[in-house]
């Protein structure tokens, strides 16, 4: 297909809604397959082989992430700026700009293990290094089909990435059971998808050409290293804990690789809320109506507390059922950890980023996802050196608290409003309570019951049922006003 059609393409709203909901398939797609490959990790692998495997695929996502710099998103913003007949250009010169970061990435990462690591480690750092170099110029392919208005081809691309992966991550674990075999399948399928975007870029018109063009490269850089830094910052922030773990307690990595799991939905809906309504913040801003941008704000906020908060509370409530139900007996130590990383998520009830960068105030996006790295070292290894997992948990807790109220101090002075009433406290509040209460109530009521199964169907029965009649009552919407 010619860049020239791919450009001229009518976007219609039934067409528009296909691709958006193929954009949604394929980042579920990532996201369940991390989860997936890891709860299957579990039994496939001999415990020592899972440990290597979850430190091998943090530092890999973290290679990712940090080594592309998040040149790709500057695609989204630069393109429509050129000609068609530069777009090739513009595309190549991105591509060659990425094939440089990836290849320092691998290459830092590679020789990590062999200067810093132990003989054990050399050969499955080697081959993350190798992964993360081929890996990250596919990171371009996504948002380069949604800058040429091919939102379907950009899910269709994420569900590829997902299937391959997946496949050549179990099909070794299953057939030669070692972390050597499974890193192996872990390159080749970054291989194909290098293949692969290659072939795309050249059908898109990314050309070969010798010319440098300076100003053009400094412009995207100079565009995207303030949220390259913050999403660099926030994958340190998801791995870091790991890391610590792997030096002072290496055998339970795997296991606090479990515990630390991240449940997406938790994660997309407050960024799905704070996307409908970026459009308005965007104009209240730029019209400087501060008012009207905290209102539409605050809004998103309590439109996000009942499903957040009640989504929360309900895994930590059943998650005694999900682990006896699904992992081994030896992962019920790891339950109360597993519980309080979820208790993090009942802060996540809308966007703070998406103020930031509506307000134009991208350098607080950057000091906040610092402030949170900062925060999330010091605490968690002092919580690791007190009490162990559990006690890493819980510091990783008191940095998010410590950020989200560094964060809201800022939007505060943002929306020329007190701390007091730049969030709905009252709401937030009295909603954990009713949830808490509700789940509690239902721990007692299903305690030594003989099935998980029908203690889990309850309890959730309880949390989302009950409570969300409660929370929704219109008593309780009426207390909540007064």
């Amino acid at each position: 297909m010619s860049i020239t059609k791919i450009a001229d393409l009518d976007v219609d709203p039934p067409r528009f809604s296909h691709s958006v909901g193929w954009v949604a398939v394929g980042q579920a797609a990532v996201r369940s397959v991390q989860i997936i490959v890891t709860l299957l990790f579990v039994y496939i692998l001999r415990t020592s082989a899972w440990n290597e495997i979850a430190i091998a695929l943090s530092i890999y996502l973290a290679g990712v992430t940090v080594g592309s710099l998040n040149l790709e998103h500057s695609i989204l913003f630069f393109l429509p700026r050129f000609e068609q007949n530069e777009w090739g250009k513009l595309l190549s010169g991105t591509l060659k700009m990425l094939a440089t970061t990836g290849l320092v990435a691998g290459v830092a990462i590679s020789l990590s293990g062999l200067f810093f690591m132990e003989e054990q480690f050399h050969l499955p750092l080697l081959l993350v290094g190798i992964a993360v170099f081929l890996e990250i110029p596919t990171v371009l392919v996504g948002p380069a089909f949604i800058a040429m208005q091919r939102s379907s081809r950009s899910g269709q691309w994420d569900l590829f990435h997902a299937v391959i992966q997946f496949a050549l991550l179990i099909v070794p674990a299953i057939v030669f059971g070692s972390a050597k075999s499974v890193l192996i399948g872990l390159v080749i399928a970054s291989a194909l998808r290098c293949i692969s975007a290659m072939f795309i870029m050249k059908l898109m018109g990314a050309r070969r050409t010798h010319q440098f063009e300076a100003d053009m490269m400094y412009q995207q850089v100079k565009f995207c290293i303030p949220l390259g830094i913050a999403l660099a910052a926030g994958v340190l922030t998801r791995s870091i804990d790991k890391w610590l773990v792997a030096v002072f307690d290496f055998t339970n990595v795997g296991m606090y690789a479990v515990a630390a799991i991240e449940v997406p939905l938790l994660a997309v809906l407050p960024y799905a809320g704070g996307a409908a309504i970026a459009h308005q913040l965007v104009s209240a801003f730029l019209h400087r109506r501060v008012h009207e941008a905290h209102q539409l704000w605050l809004q998103q906020a309590k439109d996000m507390i009942c499903p957040v908060v009640l989504g929360a509370v309900g895994l930590i409530v059943v998650a005694p059922e999900l682990f006896q139900l699904f992992l081994p007996h030896n992962y019920v130590k790891v339950i109360l950890p597993f519980q309080i990383f979820t208790l993090i998520s009942v802060h996540r009830v809308t966007e703070y980023g998406l103020v930031l960068r509506a307000a134009n105030r991208s350098d607080l996006v950057t000091q906040s996802s610092i402030v949170l790295l900062v925060s999330n070292v010091a605490f968690a290894a002092i919580g690791l050196k007190i009490h162990g997992l559990s006690g890493m948990a819980c510091g990783s807790l008191v940095a998010f608290g410590v950020a989200w109220f560094w964060m809201l101090r800022k939007l505060s002075k943002i929306f020329c409003v007190s701390v007091r009433d730049v969030f709905p406290w009252r709401t937030w509040f009295l909603t954990l309570l009713v949830a808490s209460v509700v789940g509690y109530v239902a721990e007692l009521l299903t305690s030594g019951m003989g099935s998980p199964l029908v203690s889990l169907v309850m309890k959730l029965g309880a949390v989302w049922g009950i409570g969300f009649l409660l929370i929704n009552h219109s008593s309780f919407r009426e207390f909540i006003k007064r």
